[in-house]
């Protein structure tokens, strides 16, 4: 820090002079030193020190943040970017994030305990085979999966969260400047975080179904097939809690696949 900064040689004759709470940075391999730019006027002194050729000098610690002042054009820039949430921000806690995510779960469960209701409907009123509604479950189930994958991945990119992060004062946004996700890492990020528990709600009759598809008759039971896809789950989810505890924002794997960071919006 030094009490106050002087610049030479900007374009024009222009003199720049820096207030209090002042320190002088500049590119390149030590603290003081960069490449000159053009032909290599500008000098900085600091007190008796004098500090050059620079190419960025002068930077204000005022309330609107860091500045920095050009020397080779005589115009400010914004500051780097910060490697964290935007100013106002905190990373949302793991116990935050796991009751958002335990709405979220319940949200689907919702919708899929609808189209159950429907699809019962439908067998009343038209009654198809046992094979024939096997196979409908199938295209449903299906059906469900893209529409809450899509269902979310629009709530994170447009919105900035989920039902349940909405509840719970949360908000995705983009690590790398803190804007919303963009859809195809919003897509992204449901799918590793959503499909293996949509796969599981699909219900041990579908999974046969599949399996005798990839199988034959040699291939487990609906029950074994359920326990086995149902522990499969479990690991992943843990797994993924185990990613996000360890991790300084939070990010856990799909976090950091989709370059997201949840953060708590009323911080």
């Amino acid at each position: 820090m030094v009490e106050r900064a002087r610049t030479g040689g900007l374009e024009g004759g222009t003199r720049a002079e820096a207030g209090p709470a002042e320190q002088v940075e500049a590119e390149g391999s030590g603290p003081g030193r960069a490449q000159a730019e053009g032909s290599g006027s500008g000098r900085v002194e600091v007190g008796q020190a004098e500090v050059g050729p620079v190419r960025w000098a002068v930077e204000l610690a005022d309330p609107r943040g860091l500045r920095y002042l050009r020397l080779g054009g005589g115009r400010w820039t914004g500051p780097p970017r910060a490697d964290g949430p935007a100013t106002g921000l905190a990373y949302a806690t793991f116990a935050a994030r796991a009751v958002a995510f335990v709405i979220d779960l319940a949200v689907v469960a919702v919708v899929f305990q609808l189209s159950a209701a429907i699809l019962e409907a439908v067998q009343i009123g038209v009654g198809p085979s046992e094979d024939g509604l096997t196979r409908l479950v199938l295209l449903q189930d299906a059906v469900i999966i893209v529409l809450v994958v899509g269902g979310f991945a629009w709530a994170w990119s447009v919105l900035g969260c989920s039902p349940g992060q909405l509840v719970a004062g949360l908000r995705t946004l983009r690590r790398s400047d803190g804007q919303r996700l963009p859809p195809l890492a919003a897509v992204g990020r449901a799918v590793l975080l959503l499909a293996p528990w949509l796969v599981l709600s699909m219900g041990p009759a579908v999974l046969q179904l599949l399996a005798g598809a990839t199988l034959g008759a040699s291939g487990p039971s609906p029950n074994t097939l359920w326990l086995l896809l149902a522990g499969v789950v479990v690991i992943w989810y843990v797994v993924l809690a185990w990613s996000s505890l360890e991790d300084a924002r939070g990010q856990a794997w799909h976090d950091k696949v989709a370059g997201s960071v949840v953060v708590a919006a009323g911080a």
